[in-house]
């Protein structure tokens, strides 16, 4: 891909991010409608419909929302208070989206743990001291060094590329960039 095309997606995906930041800005804990009520908007539209079709089992949006409900409900069994976050560390599956689901019903911020992550020594998990429901995960000294090496191969590689361009191209992609930092400036 040449570096116009790779400054054109990125500031595509500028803009998407800035659209999304505009659409999410003001969304706290307290706002009128968060994710929760979006998916009761669904299930109440919905109920009756296939909401999912996971290895050769159906699951309607009412019986989504009961297992949902579940969720929450063991959620606040546990203590947990709106505003809290949790971590979910799951297989992608249906109930993967259901406790998702269910922690946002009950006001929780879940942070989704990808469990096909690999690479001992990348990542450390940890109890968070302050609470005794929480874990912290964290990148090692090796995995910020794994980061930071990709960034910089990223970078090279940008770098070359830009260089291989016209003179005119460059100026233009200079003008890009900074139209790119003006446009974050807000």
């Amino acid at each position: 891909m040449n570096p116009i095309a790779i400054l054109s997606r990125e500031f595509k995906f500028f803009q998407d991010a800035q659209l999304l930041k505009k659409w999410t800005g003001d969304i706290s804990p307290d706002s009128d409608f968060l994710v929760a009520d979006d998916f009761e908007r669904a299930v109440d539209a919905h109920r009756g419909n296939i909401a999912f079709r996971f290895e050769g089992k159906s699951t309607t949006y009412g019986e989504f929302d009961a297992l949902a409900s579940r969720f929450a409900n063991w959620a606040m069994a546990q203590g947990l208070k709106p505003g809290d976050c949790v971590a979910l560390y799951m297989e992608n599956r249906p109930e993967y989206v259901a406790a998702w689901a269910g922690f946002a019903k009950a006001g929780l911020v879940t942070a989704l743990i990808n469990h096909n992550l690999e690479g001992e020594g990348l990542a450390l998990k940890r109890a968070d001291p302050n609470d005794r429901r929480g874990v912290r995960v964290e990148a090692t000294a090796k995995g910020r060094a794994i980061l930071e090496a990709g960034r910089k191969c990223r970078l090279a590689l940008l770098q070359a590329r830009i260089a291989k361009l016209p003179r005119e191209q460059r100026a233009l992609l200079a003008d890009a960039a900074e139209l790119m930092l003006e446009l974050a400036r807000g």
